[in-house]
């Protein structure tokens, strides 16, 4: 999935015409031979990075743990753990200390550097596949967006810190439609108003889950998400 995902990056902005010609080329059959647009495929080429349920990763040096997370550019950073507990959050991965366990320390620092490189090549394109998303105004069904997007490993950290919204569309269209409502996807994968109360998605076919652009959104439904991801 990884070669995949990076496969697309050069189908999309290699500027060398005739290897991006040649990438996008391959990236368009692989699609056709699982029956998929070429926007259905690109929903499942984000890695998960061999992240737990919950998007997150304990590093152990022994003695003592580290819990990774990523903020909402999807670059990690970590918190020590404290009795069970999670601490402060720290400005790097400490070395290990000579209390540590040496092997276990060693393997954690570099799972941590290989986890940064790899999360900044993906956030980069994941962020620009979700801005193209809004600007020709896609749609997912809540399957698709469920499985996808808000129960990704990844990518839910960067869903968590974005407006959604439910548009009306024709049941066999993926694009376009009238907003219904705004909400935000919550930390426990929960939906939420922009008050932050309980939101429940209509039901039937022609429901379609979008990023409205700012101008979609009422002044005051933006205000209050605004405050909201602010507190």
């Amino acid at each position: 999935d990884v070669s995949l995902m990076m496969l697309n990056g050069i189908a999309q902005k290699l500027k060398f015409k005739a290897l991006q010609d040649k990438a996008r080329e391959k990236i368009n059959e692989i699609a056709e031979s699982r029956d998929l647009t070429l926007e259905e495929l690109e929903d499942r080429l984000a890695p998960d990075l061999d992240l737990d349920a919950n998007g997150s990763l304990i590093l152990d040096f022994g003695p003592r743990q580290f819990k990774v997370g990523f903020d909402e550019s999807l670059k990690p950073y970590v918190r020590e753990m404290e009795g069970g507990r999670v601490g402060a959050r720290l400005a790097d991965l400490p070395k290990p200390k000579k209390s540590d366990d040496a092997e276990l320390g060693k393997a954690a620092v570099e799972r941590f550097k290989l986890l940064k490189k790899d999360a900044r090549t993906i956030a980069s394109q994941q962020v620009l596949r979700l801005e193209t998303a809004m600007c020709s105004r896609r749609r997912w069904t809540d399957q698709v967006f469920q499985q996808f997007l808000v129960e990704h490993p990844l990518l839910r950290h960067l869903v968590q810190r974005l407006v959604w919204g439910v548009y009306r569309c024709a049941e066999d269209e993926s694009y376009g439609g009238e907003l219904l409502s705004g909400f935000r996807v919550s930390e426990d994968g929960s939906f939420t108003t922009a008050d932050d109360d309980a939101y429940c998605l209509p039901e039937g076919n022609d429901i379609k889950i979008g990023l409205p652009h700012a101008l979609e959104l009422p002044a005051e439904s933006a205000a209050a998400f605004g405050q909201l991801f602010t507190d």
